[in-house]
């Protein structure tokens, strides 16, 4: 068998075609050429909870899943380093600066200062943007001979 990969819309589609004939779980696994095992799961985490099944419907959650997982921010999270990256902000540190000054005073507690562009980006430090927050203002770098700006 193949390694497992997610179910496409139209996997989705055609599950809820086949679920509608009435077949079992196997004989889909079977036209499908996908582990039954898989259906199940399939059937099981998207489903509906009378028991339906709904091609949309288990291709919403998927995303809203995938939009959910992944890593959180320690800066939306941790009060004392928020507070921290806010005054040095208000007195236009560079995250740069931000970032050496924590690691600096909490050696345990490392920060960089990409973390800091990125929560700026996502707005987790609220009131705070690139533009009034930052030295450069959120302007454009441009690069000698080129045309192409980098943020």
């Amino acid at each position: 068998m193949q390694p497992y990969q997610h179910f496409t819309l139209e996997e989705r589609e055609s599950l809820w075609f086949k679920r509608q004939e009435r077949k079992s779980i196997r004989q889909i696994a079977r036209e499908m050429k996908r582990n039954p095992s898989s259906i199940s799961r399939e059937l099981k985490r998207n489903g509906k909870k009378d028991g339906s099944y709904n091609a949309w419907w288990g291709c919403s959650l998927y995303i809203w899943r995938r939009k959910k997982c992944g890593r959180k921010s320690r800066i939306g999270q941790d009060e004392k380093l928020r507070q921290f990256i806010c005054e040095g902000l208000n007195r236009f540190w560079s995250p740069e600066i931000i970032a050496a000054k924590w690691n600096e005073t909490n050696p345990g507690e490392k920060i960089t200062y990409s973390s800091i562009y990125n929560a700026l980006k996502k707005d987790l430090i609220k009131g705070y943007s690139r533009k009034k927050h930052l030295r450069r203002q959120g302007k454009k770098k441009y690069i000698r001979g080129s045309s192409a700006a980098i943020h």
